[in-house]
């Protein structure tokens, strides 16, 4: 199993970490709003989750952000590095943009973009330059 490598590698885990995890774990917050928003921190880690069940995970005051969202089925990663979305339904897509460079998938046509410049291929497959 590949993943395993994927996940495992340059990470700390195993009993050796236990103790650590344990006081992350006990040092944790929660508390509930009068909205019914959940929330936690952990580790400096901020996750909170609506009652529709959107969930955001936040780390340096939202400069690492992940949001999930199963009413609308959407998916977004941001970073100051990567900016990343998702959605299923009928506006299926994934997009990706780090720095100039941006990639866009929407079920039928595939683009990439580096520096003004874009190329892909269109719903009958054929590659396009633009």
């Amino acid at each position: 199993d590949f993943s395993l490598s994927v996940f495992y590698a340059d990470s700390r885990h195993g009993p050796s970490c236990l103790q650590e995890a344990t006081a992350a774990l006990g040092a944790a917050q929660y508390w509930l709003t009068d909205e019914g928003v959940e929330n936690w921190i952990i580790n400096n880690v901020r996750i909170s989750q609506t009652p529709d069940g959107l969930v955001r995970i936040a780390r340096n005051s939202n400069k690492y952000q992940l949001r999930t969202s199963p009413s609308n089925g959407t998916a977004s990663l941001t970073t100051p590095f990567l900016h990343c979305t998702a959605s299923l339904g009928q506006t299926s897509h994934l997009f990706v943009r780090r720095g100039e460079r941006r990639m866009h998938y929407d079920g039928t046509s595939f683009i990439v973009r580096n520096a003004g410049h874009s190329a892909g291929f269109d719903d009958n497959n054929q590659l396009k330059v633009y």
